[in-house]
């Protein structure tokens, strides 16, 4: 993982095209924390909080979608089941699209009855 950066300057940290999963912080003593991923570029996603309340990011590049997702998991579990942090996140990670894996820390996966409720993921 990567160090943390001001979400000013994403265009000078992340290349355009990466894929992979960030976390999002307020910073200073605020222990509030955002975890995420992109199966396309994490830049573009990234842009959609620069006029959040979040002010700094770090994030693992990732060689596909599955990587990303295992690094998201690993992450959200990281954050929510510490009590040094508060992690913003309502839901579990979803999976990638058209994938049937399961998270590798809890084992929710996308076959599971409940995955709907717990990944705010509705089916189509």
């Amino acid at each position: 993982m990567s160090g943390w950066h001001d979400l000013r300057f994403i265009d000078s940290v992340v290349e355009k095209g990466t894929i992979g999963a960030y976390v999002l912080s307020r910073g200073g003593d605020c222990p509030n924390y955002y975890v995420g991923r992109s199966d396309n570029d994490i830049g573009e996603r990234l842009h959609d909080y620069q006029n959040s309340y979040y002010n700094y990011f770090r994030f693992t590049p990732a060689n596909s979608s599955t990587s990303a997702y295992y690094y998201e998991c690993y992450w959200y579990h990281k954050y929510k089941d510490s009590p040094e942090y508060i992690l913003d996140n309502k839901c579990h990670p979803d999976t990638p699209d058209g994938s049937y894996l399961s998270c590798p820390v809890c084992g929710l996966s996308s076959q599971n009855p409940f995955f709907e409720a717990l990944t705010g993921r509705l089916r189509r």
